[in-house]
């Protein structure tokens, strides 16, 4: 299948969106399908995807830049991705601390390299401080059955490539983001093959860049844009975890 990779600057935004984001400087990267007239543009798998996104990123090759997943379908794409630009993978694990007084209403989110609490939380710093240790502990468990390492790499003064699955709730995405935002990473570039209008727009007001492949309305199934987008057991995540990071060079 052809295509054409080229830069694209605020494409399909509005107006007052365009020139808000240019005060910024962001800048948009783009990969568009040719595809016959009246078929649906769609991509075989996460796979394909992350290969077409690894042509895109190829100016982070054999940088100090760290892959980082925030999800089960984002460690498929993450794993092909880092071993086209020969940099290491590393993944995100995340639990939200509960009131005290309800354990279903959030106050914050922890993960291993840091944490943030929502505004006026009226809840004593022990409790949040007890919280974020005890679940720690149970993400570093976790963290240790999956890839076999005992701590995650540092995220400070790295540019993240920050890899999400089209699946992924937008709120999930951002709260990683305010995340890594707490570690003093360089810069973050979110990567993400398929994404709303909406999506492109949230992102760049938080991220530095935004790497994809194709923008979609506001409601349509992002998953329909796949023929094949399987749930990623923890079986199949061990394996791409611990399996030898050989580089595999890009395609040319």
């Amino acid at each position: 299948m052809d295509f054409c990779a080229h830069c694209m600057p605020y494409a399909s935004l509005t107006k007052q969106q365009n020139k808000k984001l240019k005060q910024h400087g962001k800048q948009l990267f783009t990969i568009h399908y040719k595809t016959p007239a009246n078929n649906k543009d769609m991509f075989k798998d996460r796979a394909e995807a992350a290969e077409l996104l690894s042509e895109k990123l190829n100016r982070f090759q054999f940088s100090s830049s760290i892959v980082l997943a925030i999800t089960n379908g984002a460690i498929v794409m993450g794993k092909i991705i880092a071993q086209r630009l020969n940099l290491p993978l590393e993944l995100i694990l995340t639990d939200d601390i509960g009131h005290p007084n309800n354990k279903d209403y959030s106050i914050g989110t922890v993960c291993l390299q840091s944490r943030t609490i929502k505004r006026r939380v009226y809840v004593s710093r022990e409790y949040i401080d007890q919280e974020t240790g005890r679940i720690r502990s149970q993400l570093l468990d976790k963290y240790h059955k999956l890839t076999g390492k005992d701590q995650p790499l540092p995220l400070q003064n790295k540019t993240m490539l920050l890899i999400a699955d089209s699946t992924t709730e937008l709120e999930l995405i951002q709260k990683n983001i305010e995340l890594v935002k707490n570690c003093k990473p360089a810069g973050i570039t979110v990567v993400i093959p398929v994404l709303s209008e909406k999506q492109l727009y949230t992102f760049l007001q938080e991220a530095k860049e935004v790497v994809y492949l194709k923008t979609v309305p506001e409601n349509d199934m992002l998953d329909t844009y796949f023929e094949n987008l399987e749930p990623v057991s923890e079986d199949e995540l061990t394996r791409l975890l611990q399996a030898s990071a050989d580089p595999k060079p890009l395609r040319a």
